[in-house]
């Protein structure tokens, strides 16, 4: 799981404004960051903020969705079903309290405006809950959203849990989206409960441009007990060539992603609060090992994939 204009040309004003389109980005919000860069390292920049933030956002997406699914309040009347064995009842379901890990805590905390939001754009909402006969039982939501751009996107959530405790033991998710600029997205993320506590995570993201070129983003990360991660990946970009990414998130929910292009010798680091609209960029020219410059994005739920 980040919000509206993390999109600035690191190009002269009239090639960053032509270009930002392109990049996802807004146009001038990486405007100073790339004086002493060349104009290889400038594009790279652009590609890699891009998909580096509207990544996370779809992230975020995916623990606001998943929320929604322990929200006993929300459409509940409406369109809760209740499959499966046992006596269970809407009602019943309803009222059903599933505890949160203290990193579930934290993101209901930072990320209020962010479900709220959420909450606003669903258009179609369905919920179900099947007992699985082996002491689990598997809450399914499937919703369609839209946002204020008219940018539409599909999810579907699926998360199993131990019927005796309410311990989340595996979760999926599914997303499917339409960008402004011709992008088409597919995202999936896995969660999967470990023998420590911990939690394995695979994230995916494959976008397919109009001509049919596809990039991939993939990692895979380790989500301690205290929420915090680890992890990393590759960007597979729609030329080939490939891109590192390390992702880091501390206790207090902060996420640090970095991303290294090391043929144009550029590196680009996103650091976003959870739950927040905004986000800081920083760029590293790796030649000179000099940084090239930081500016902050206030709004990113705007950003989306490069096209580039």
């Amino acid at each position: 799981m980040l919000r509206k204009s993390l999109m600035t040309s690191l190009l002269a004003a009239t090639v960053g404004a032509s270009l930002a389109g392109c990049s996802g980005l807004p146009t001038g919000i990486l405007d100073g960051l790339g004086a002493n860069l060349s104009s290889t390292q400038r594009l790279a920049v652009q590609s890699m903020v891009s998909d580096s933030i509207s990544s996370m956002q779809s992230d975020m997406d995916m623990d606001a969705s998943a929320a929604l699914t322990e929200d006993a309040t929300f459409r509940t009347t409406q369109s809760l079903e209740i499959e499966g064995k046992g006596e269970a009842s809407a009602s019943a379901t309803a009222s059903l309290k599933i505890p949160f890990l203290d990193r579930e805590k934290r993101f209901m905390e930072h990320g209020k405006k962010h479900i709220d939001d959420l909450k606003a754009g669903v258009r179609n909402y369905t919920k179900t809950q099947v007992d699985n006969g082996d002491g689990t039982f598997t809450v399914t939501a499937t919703m369609e959203m839209s946002n204020k751009g008219g940018r539409t996107m599909k999810q579907v959530i699926e998360r199993t849990y131990q019927t005796s405790d309410k311990t989340l033991i595996h979760g999926k998710a599914h997303m499917e989206a339409e960008q402004r600029n011709g992008v088409s997205i597919v995202r999936d993320r896995e969660r999967t409960l470990q023998a420590d506590g911990s939690y394995q995570i695979h994230f995916k993201s494959v976008l397919t441009r109009k001509d049919g070129k596809q990039r991939t983003i993939e990692w895979n990360t380790v989500e301690a007990a205290d929420g915090t991660w680890t992890g990393s990946g590759t960007i597979q970009r729609f030329d080939g060539s490939v891109v590192t990414v390390t992702i880091v998130r501390n206790a207090d929910g902060t996420t640090t992603t970095t991303t290294v292009d090391t043929k144009a010798k550029v590196e680009a680091e996103v650091t976003q609060p959870e739950g927040s609209t905004s986000a800081t960029v920083g760029v590293t020219d790796q030649t000179s090992g000099q940084a090239a410059g930081e500016t902050t994005v206030s709004d990113t739920t705007q950003v989306e994939a490069s096209a580039e």
